[in-house]
């Protein structure tokens, strides 16, 4: 059977144990994606040529584990395989997913913009993501003041107009690395002449780059959206390491 939405509805269920009935908030609640978003996604790896033979199936597979992180006897069991098959095609399909480039587009900031007099097009911040201590003994530049554990950096944007991630820049030792140090590595290269970024006061650098609304009523929707953005980010471990 060719893929398709429908085919990726249908495996879902039988993962689900129950039909969707028109309301995919379960469906989502599992895979994180919707039927048609993840026909979309498995486009991408369609046409980064499937070097691996990768089944629909195996993308679901993979959409439950990124979605849940559940343990691997957990979620073979849910579909009905062997740990070494599931943990065999989880990662065979996260490190296809990782390949496919069309996913994260930098020139993807400028959609849904109706201004052309616009200089902010993607609010950023940093996210630290929890590790295991590196070496021992336990090297400072590892430490998260965030996490007051070791962790990783990340720099993410997003685009104001859309809410699509169009950036991730990282990893980085967390305590090495602040959040404007990491921009000025390579984001602020990538800005056009007289485009500035949306962020919080860690990255104020005297509106070189940066514009830091604190307090400004006309940023204070993009703060939020902002702010619920990073904590979904943190609480569903999006990123891993």
């Amino acid at each position: 059977m060719m893929a398709s939405p429908y085919l990726f509805r249908s495996i879902g269920e039988s993962i689900l144990r129950r039909a969707s009935n028109g309301n995919d908030r379960a469906f989502v609640a599992l895979f994180g994606l919707r039927p048609l978003e993840i026909y979309q996604l498995w486009g991408c790896i369609v046409e980064s040529h499937n070097r691996e033979k990768i089944a629909p199936k195996h993308l679901m597979w993979a959409l439950l584990f990124l979605r849940s992180y559940g343990r691997e006897e957990v979620l073979a069991t849910m579909v009905g395989v062997t740990e070494k098959t599931m943990r065999q095609w989880i990662w065979t399909v996260v490190h296809e997913l990782a390949r496919v480039d069309t996913l994260i587009v930098w020139e993807n900031r400028f959609i849904g913009v109706q201004n052309c007099k616009d200089k902010c097009f993607v609010s950023v911040d940093g996210t630290d993501l929890p590790i295991r201590e590196p070496i021992r003994p336990v090297d400072p530049k590892w430490y998260s003041h965030k996490l007051n554990r070791a962790a990783v950096r990340y720099e993410l944007a997003i685009a104001i107009h859309t809410g699509w991630i169009v950036w991730v820049n990282g990893p980085y030792p967390a305590g090495e690395f602040s959040d404007v140090t990491i921009a000025r590595r390579c984001l602020v290269h990538h800005l056009n002449d007289n485009e500035f970024y949306i962020a919080d006061g860690g990255y104020r650098d005297g509106n070189q780059w940066s514009i830091t609304p604190s307090g400004r009523r006309s940023f204070k929707h993009q703060r939020v959206k902002k702010s619920k953005f990073f904590t979904r980010i943190r609480s569903q471990k999006i990123l891993c390491v």
